[in-house]
């Protein structure tokens, strides 16, 4: 029911991000006390509970009556595989590459492509129209950046707890635990926000507190006490769950209830987009800017990559400061880098997001984002519970 419906969502979108959290210190465990093939095996217990949960708890409704599109799903999946890699592979094999700059071609002209096969389907995995509602484009780009913004960040949790503070793996996924605390405090903090001023602020707000915790996380150093980026990391984590519930109940209130699917199934494309991007493009940055960093002995044709290899060659406690410096010095513009992205979403975001009442039952939108209402199906001549 509808007045249940912000709840219901909140609490989905702060598990969604807790599981990140707690995957991180489940890893930890994993490594710390067996091997990273222990990483493959130990979700699947848990994955055949919540299949049996599932089973037995899941509402039954009807099957959907729209046939699968796996040329759409090709087209859209090697779309972004293919802008993935080329982000990626652009600081090692260099952005005028050949497999760089044919990854990003085939990008472009797979999307293109998607797109064209959307618009003219009879039955489309995923109508491009749907975005021409302001408030699933703030939604869909909303919740992309969100998850950027925090995915980006766990690119570089294990690095600097483990190689800059020298904690263990498992002692690392412990420290990340304010973000836990994080996420599950921010619906609720959204809701009490949401009183004072509104959904579109929160929203924004919620994401500009999310850009705060990254530039927190921008200062740190090796000798920055943990305390510091323990708040970054949980600030980041409270943005997250602020602003996601609102978002997400933005986007579905925006479709009619026959597409509730497609509102669903787009927010799982923005959440996983947008974590594959942030690891990309956080992965991205720090390896440049931590490959120019280096010290002079460590560097030319072979340089080492990581943190974990530049240290394996050296010794030398200075050359090994310097090596750990010179990722802080690439976790510092990663962080700022996605904290501007954030931010410059924050600002499309109070742009599109709506701010009038929720749409009524009575009020349905059609593809093209303009509302009709519609009287009930027995009103009409020839009504049936289908029309």
């Amino acid at each position: 029911p509808a007045r249940r419906r912000p709840r219901a969502v909140a609490a989905w979108a702060a598990m969604t991000g807790l599981a990140a959290v707690l995957g991180n210190v489940g890893g930890g465990a994993a490594i710390q006390y067996g091997s990273w093939r222990s990483l493959f095996w130990y979700p699947v217990p848990l994955a055949v509970a919540a299949l049996a949960l599932a089973w037995a708890a899941a509402p039954v409704v009807p099957r959907h009556p729209r046939p699968l599109a796996p040329g759409s799903t090709a087209l859209l999946t090697g779309g972004f595989l293919a802008l993935l890699y080329a982000v990626v592979a652009g600081p090692q094999s260099g952005w005028t590459s050949l497999p760089v700059l044919v990854a990003g071609a085939s990008a472009v002209l797979l999307l293109v492509w998607w797109v064209r096969h959307e618009l003219r389907a009879a039955h489309p995995l995923l109508d491009p129209r749907l975005f021409l509602r302001p408030a699933v484009r703030a939604g869909a780009l909303g919740m992309t950046a969100l998850f950027t913004g925090m995915f980006g960040l766990m690119y570089g949790n294990g690095q600097y707890l483990q190689y800059a503070k020298g904690y263990g793996a498992l002692e690392a996924g412990v420290r990340l635990l304010p973000m836990a605390a994080g996420l599950l405090a921010g619906p609720r903090c959204g809701l009490l926000v949401e009183r004072l001023a509104g959904r579109r602020a929160t929203a924004a707000g919620g994401m500009l507190v999310l850009a705060s915790g990254l530039c927190v996380v921008s200062t740190v150093t090796a000798a920055t006490p943990y305390a510091v980026y323990g708040a970054g990391a949980a600030l980041t984590a409270l943005g997250c769950g602020i602003a996601t519930p609102l978002l997400s109940h933005a986007m579905l209130s925006a479709l009619p209830p026959e597409r509730a699917g497609a509102g669903s199934g787009l927010q799982s494309l923005a959440r996983e987009v947008g974590s594959a991007l942030g690891i990309a493009l956080a992965g991205t940055v720090v390896t440049a800017v931590f490959t120019g960093h280096l010290p002079a002995v460590l560097r030319g044709p072979g340089a080492p990559g990581t943190v974990a290899e530049a240290r394996s060659r050296s010794t030398d406690p200075q050359v090994r400061e310097a090596v750990v410096r010179a990722f802080t010095d690439g976790l510092h513009a990663a962080t700022l880098t996605l904290a501007a992205l954030v931010v410059c979403t924050a600002v499309a975001v109070a742009v599109w997001f709506p701010s009038g009442r929720e749409e009524s039952p009575g009020e349905r939108p059609d593809a093209r984002g303009t509302e009709r209402r519609t009287a009930p199906a027995s009103a009409r001549p020839g009504g049936t519970a289908r029309d």
